[in-house]
C-alpha cells in the first residue's frame, strides 16, 4: 500500500493535513484537517469496507495531534493539497517537471499526480500583469552610449524574450495539505530559484476551479 494510496482513500471526505503509512504493521493514519471529514469516512465505511485493489480495510479512530495554528490558518487563506504552477512553455512535460522538484519532494513530500493543462486567456492575461509588475525594477537601463547598431535595444529584447510566459500550467496533487505547504514555502525559500525550460517557477495553492479542471482530466 503507497501513500498516494492512502491519499486517495481519504481526498473525498475533506482536506488531509497529513499522512503516514507504516508497511511493516500494515497500517496507515490519515489526519484531516476537519474532525467532520474523519467522521465522514469512518460512518461511510462500516458497513462497505474500503478497498485498496483486493484487500478489505478495517477502518478506527486514532488519537491525532492537535492542528497546528500555521496549518489552520493557511486553510483559511485558500490553501490545499495541490499547487498550480503558470506559465510553462508547451515543450516543459511531467517528467521534467517532477525531475526539477526531485530534490525537494524527495526530503519534504510525494509528488503525486502532474497535470498539464491550457491556461485560459484570462489567466494568461494576469500572469503576463504578474510578470511586467516583478520585473518594474530590473528593466535594462538605458545606455546613452549605445551604439548606432542598436545594441542595447537587442539586449532588452533579449531580456523580454528570456522572460516570456509560456501558455501551460502544471497542477501537482500532493496529496496532503502539509506536503503542499512545505514543498511550496521550500520552492519561496531558495536562493537559486528552479527555473524550467527559461521559466522560474513559482508555486501558487490550486484554486477551486483548478482542482475540479484537474480532475476533469482522465488519469
Amino acid at each position: 500500500t503507497s501513500y498516494a494510496q492512502v491519499c486517495q482513500l481519504g481526498i473525498p471526505y475533506g482536506i488531509i493535513d497529513a499522512a503516514n503509512v507504516n508497511s511493516e504493521k500494515g497500517s496507515a493514519f490519515i489526519n484531516f484537517v476537519e474532525n467532520d471529514a474523519a467522521a465522514r469516512i469512518y460512518e461511510a465505511h462500516q458497513a462497505n469496507p474500503l478497498k485498496i485493489g483486493e484487500a478489505e480495510l478495517k477502518i478506527g479512530w486514532a488519537k491525532s495531534n492537535p492542528l497546528k495554528d500555521d496549518v489552520r490558518n493557511a486553510v483559511d487563506m485558500g490553501a490545499n493539497r495541490m499547487l498550480s504552477i503558470k506559465g510553462l512553455t508547451r515543450e516543459v512535460t511531467e517528467q521534467a517537471l517532477k525531475d526539477a522538484l526531485l530534490p525537494i519532494q524527495n526530503i519534504y513530500g510525494v509528488l503525486g499526480r502532474v497535470v498539464l493543462v491550457e491556461m485560459s486567456d484570462d489567466e494568461l492575461a494576469a500572469a503576463q500583469e504578474a510578470q511586467k509588475s516583478e520585473n518594474v525594477e530590473t528593466l535594462v537601463p538605458v545606455d546613452d552610449n549605445a551604439d548606432e547598431n542598436g545594441n542595447q535595444a537587442e539586449d532588452a529584447e533579449n531580456k523580454d524574450e528570456e522572460n516570456s510566459i509560456g501558455p501551460m500550467k502544471a497542477l501537482i496533487d500532493l496529496g496532503t495539505l502539509t506536503s503542499a505547504m512545505k514543498i511550496k514555502r521550500k520552492i519561496e525559500e531558495r536562493d537559486h530559484p528552479i527555473v524550467l525550460d527559461g521559466t522560474k517557477i513559482q508555486p501558487d495553492f490550486a484554486t477551486p476551479a483548478e482542482m475540479e479542471q484537474a480532475a476533469a482530466v482522465p488519469q
